[in-house]
């Protein structure tokens, strides 16, 4: 009981839960293990219990015919079990016999009167002991709230409850016997059932299910049975190539989900994992995501339980990893004993205190970290429960600890996307198209990826701006709150510490240079084509040695204030062995020591905060140099993302060889959000190339589409009228009038808000928008088979009817990019390194050594990874849908038979 269990050889009486007597009967196929059983509670009818019922009256009527059975219960209808478990003898069926027990005995549970204080409108007068008893109010209290109960679940629910005490009448009771109103009957899928029956190899699921106390329907039985051979817990076809709707070979993984105590889906996505290599991370999630969520949530705090569990996820924003990640940093920690407080070290005769202090250690990490103790260790006991029953099928966690290196934990991260993606077909999304110039209409051309959209704010909007910025504070630092209509834009400050966005001042038109191409210097690499840089023609450093000069010819004075980021300052910098001063912005701060970024020419540094000193006003006045660099029209590719979080340590180390210690040259492509979206060039002696081509043509990158706004800025960056004086004009007066109203209107009295507007929001027009999909079957080709265009999902078509075997999971794809014989090559390569690992028989894994498995293992790994990064990059096309759509078996045998000769 509980993944507990007390018992020796010595043990004459034990007890089980109903799901571990039913694995154990379904195991042995025989009731001869025990004398006696007892089935305690079977008017509860749940589906473990009716097919235990089912198996019992098997066995009983096989070959244990001598085992005694008692099934019990207070509510029980004893007519029908009677005659269910009755005996057949000359042509008729004599019930079971019938115990009647004459009294029943009532578990009396305590409550306190402290526990009603905030539920109840009278005081509560204090109890004696003496003369205990309960008033009339305090009855009539506990009999609203039980009735209050019952409405809100029949409300909520859609359930039908029937009180059972002792003031309801025969008649009322009688109610749990009758049946439900159609439709509303709970379902219990049959998936679980019908893996236990194949196991039981006796007959037909059909004949067998046929036999319960309640058999379910035929169609329910046929749907579950495509269900699993969707699964693949059962095969296709029988033995003889038969095909059949009610049944099908128990398969590897069939006998794998049947001893697993867990969904299906997550059952496969175990055996998923020990094919590929990350069988304790998918042991963890299933049984992280079969159990109650030990993520907190506290409501006073859930942005804060939110953010702890995004960082648990890292950059993929997935659930289920972030389940992985927060168990292995609380199962490590325990295990290394950081839990422990390190003043009880030396006095373990304490032992109690001891424990206490390492509980306490382990609660304040927890709340820490926003994570529930008593879950997560109940998410333990079922990892290790799980891990010995697959044991038993050879699948062992990995002892040999990899190298834990940049590209490794990446490839380990992809691969367990993967095989989530895997487990959970056929609930796949596929991402919806974005009206790109709707989206950037309604962001008013604000950056999508720090701004929030709020609709229906009432007329004047910008007089609730304090009340806006003081609802969004615990969000993170409003950088600015701008107004159109009745829409607000909430635009926040960049949190990271990478400079990224540091310069928020707009870019004024009258600055950009006169000619579209000129030379910069890089001086800080955020990313792969992200960098910060100024330009390097000779007035421009000319410009910047002047204002150098001046600065350190200054009497500076030390800060007034303590750093704080956004704070600008002066700060050194030592280049030939010579410091310098320069303007500088305070990024981060940390104890001692703060992290600056040098606004005139890009890069960072971390220095001491008392060698900061102000900044005089008249400095302010200079426009900053620096200035943020991307290159347009590239991507990463699948192998970069696969092996970082969007660019691999190795296109990184590529990209900073490039440009390091060149002359460069951009092209000015359009100036979205601060950036200056550009074509980099290197600048030699023979030929001119570019950086974005060398990335693309060594599998880095691959090319791709400026999007909507990037393409429409273009056409107006060189436009006359765009760097016109009235332009910077207009928007300084408009800043200086919402400033001027908002200083008037600030000062009216906050007690005066009587009411409240709900706003509609926040929202992005860019937002991910979801459509279902499923897996892959048939491929379609064009009208000259000269390539294939597409794919039919599903589970195939009926040889007789060529009817869809699954029509609810079929869907047609049109493929979007290049895919030939070779990838189809590669995909049954990889189907074959799967199958090595999940297939019966002598060869199966049951009778491979770890070695052998490891071996096959890293085959599987390599397929899946090569699969991904095909070079060169495939060629994107444009999507051509086939002319009889959902139609099954429509390739032409010829040209079946010549791609398999091919293959």
């Amino acid at each position: 009981v509980g993944l507990e269990k007390v018992a020796t050889e010595h043990t004459r009486l034990i007890y089980m839960t109903t799901g571990v007597l039913l694995q154990k009967l379904v195991s042995a196929k025989s009731l001869t293990e025990f004398s006696h059983i007892f089935i305690d509670e079977v008017h509860e009818r749940t589906e473990e219990l009716d097919f235990l019922l089912l198996v019992v009256r098997k066995l009983l009527r096989s070959n244990s015919r001598y085992v005694k059975v008692i099934l019990m219960s207070a509510t029980i209808n004893c007519k029908e079990f009677a005659e269910y478990f009755g005996t057949p003898i000359r042509s008729q069926i004599n019930p079971a016999y019938i115990f009647e027990v004459e009294g029943v005995p009532y578990t009396v549970d305590e409550y306190y009167l402290d526990d009603l204080k905030r539920l109840i409108p009278f005081k509560v007068e204090p109890s004696h002991t003496e003369e205990p008893y309960i008033n009339v109010e305090m009855y009539n209290v506990a009999v609203r709230l039980i009735q209050e109960f019952d409405e809100l679940e029949a409300k909520e629910q859609r359930l039908q409850v029937y009180p059972l005490h002792s003031s309801v009448t025969l008649e009322e009771q009688n109610g749990v016997f009758l049946s439900p109103v159609p439709g509303y009957r709970k379902r219990c899928p049959l998936a679980s059932t019908m893996l236990k029956v194949k196991q039981l190899d006796m007959g037909d699921p059909r004949t067998l299910l046929g036999t319960a106390l309640s058999p379910p329907n035929l169609e329910d039985i046929e749907k579950t049975v495509l269900q699993l051979k969707e699964i693949g817990a059962l095969s296709v076809v029988q033995a003889g190539n038969k095909e059949s709707r009610f049944d099908g070979e128990l398969t590897f993984l069939g006998r794998v989900l049947a001893q697993l105590p867990v969904d299906l889906q997550l059952g496969k996505m175990v055996v998923l994992g020990h094919v590929f290599g990350c069988l304790e991370e998918c042991l963890i999630i299933a049984a992280a995501l079969s159990l109650k969520n030990f993520f907190a949530i506290p409501i006073l705090q859930c942005l804060d339980g939110c953010r702890s569990k995004v960082t648990f996820s890292g950059s993929t924003l997935s659930d289920p990893i972030a389940l992985a990640n927060a168990f292995k940093a609380w199962y490590t920690s325990r295990k290394k004993g950081e839990f422990r407080h390190p003043k009880f070290e030396d006095h373990r005769e304490s032992k109690m205190l001891f424990d206490y202090i390492n509980l306490q250690d382990e609660l304040d990490w927890g709340k820490a970290n926003y994570i529930q103790i008593k879950r997560i260790r109940e998410v333990a006991e079922l990892f290790e429960d799980l891990k010995q029953r697959v044991a038993q099928f050879n699948m062992h966690i990995s002892t040999i600890q990899p190298a834990m290196d940049y590209e490794y934990t990446h490839k380990q991260r992809f691969i367990l996307q993967v095989v989530i993606s895997g487990a959970f077909y056929p609930n796949y999304f596929t991402l919806g198209p974005i009206d790109e110039e709707m989206a950037s209409k309604d962001m008013s051309g604000n950056d999508p990826t720090t701004t929030v959209l709020l609709r229906s704010i009432p007329p004047y909007g910008f007089l609730y701006y304090k009340q806006l910025q003081s609802l969004f504070r615990q969000c993170g630092q409003v950088k600015s709150i701008s107004f159109d209509g009745s829409r607000v834009n909430v635009d926040f400050q960049n949190d990271t510490v990478c400079p990224v966005g540091i310069l928020s001042s707009s870019i004024d038109p009258t600055k950009l240079p006169p000619n579209p191409v000129f030379i910069i210097n890089i001086t800080e690499v955020v990313e792969v084509g992200h960098f910060w840089g100024f330009k390097a023609d000779e007035s421009s450093v000319q410009s910047q040695r002047k204002l150098t000069a001046e600065i350190n010819t200054l009497e500076l004075k030390p800060l007034f204030v303590s750093p704080y980021p956004n704070l600008f300052c002066l700060a050194p910098f030592t280049e030939s062995e010579e410091m310098r001063y320069y303007r500088a912005k305070v990024i981060y701060v940390a104890g001692n020591s703060v992290e600056v970024f040098f606004v005139d020419y890009g890069n960072t540094a971390k220095v001491s905060c008392t060698c900061l000193r102000e900044m005089p006003a008249d400095l302010m006045k200079h426009p900053f140099q620096a200035q943020e660099f991307l290159i347009c029209k590239i991507r990463p590719s699948a192998k970069s993302m696969i092996l970082g979080d969007q660019w691999s340590r190795s296109a990184r180390n590529r990209f900073i060889t490039l440009v390091n210690g060149r002359t460069l040259i951009v092209t000015l492509f359009s100036i979205l959000h601060n950036v200056m979206r550009v074509d980099l060039s290197i600048d030699t002696d023979t030929v001119n190339t570019r950086v974005g081509e060398i990335l693309v043509q060594e599998g880095y990158a691959e090319p791709a589409e400026e999007s909507f706004e990037s393409k429409d800025l273009k056409e107006g960056t060189f436009v006359p009228n765009a760097t016109s004086s009235s332009w910077k004009t207009s928007k300084e007066q408009e800043k200086e009038l919402i400033n001027r109203l908002l200083e008037i209107f600030s000062k009216v009295n906050p007690g005066s808000l009587k009411s409240r507007v709900p706003l509609h929001g926040p929202t992005s027009s860019y937002k991910l928008k979801f459509h279902s999909m499923s897996k892959i079957s048939q491929y379609r080709t064009d009208e000259g088979r000269t390539r294939f265009t597409g794919a039919l999902c599903g589970l195939g078509w009926n040889r007789v009817t060529s009817a869809p075997i699954l029509p609810e999971h079929d869907i047609e794809l049109a493929f979007d990019t290049q895919f030939d014989v070779a990838d189809i090559a590669e995909v049954n390569g990889l189907r074959n390194a799967i199958n090595k690992l999940v297939c019966q028989g002598p060869s199966g894994p049951l009778h491979l050594g770890r070695e052998r498995i490891a071996k096959l293992q890293e085959d599987a790994r390599e397929k899946l990874i090569r699969l991904f990064t095909k070079l060169p990059t495939r060629e994107n096309l444009i999507p051509q849908y086939y002319e009889k759509p959902n139609k099954w078996n429509q390739v032409r045998l010829l040209f079946f038979f010549i791609i398999l000769l091919s293959c």
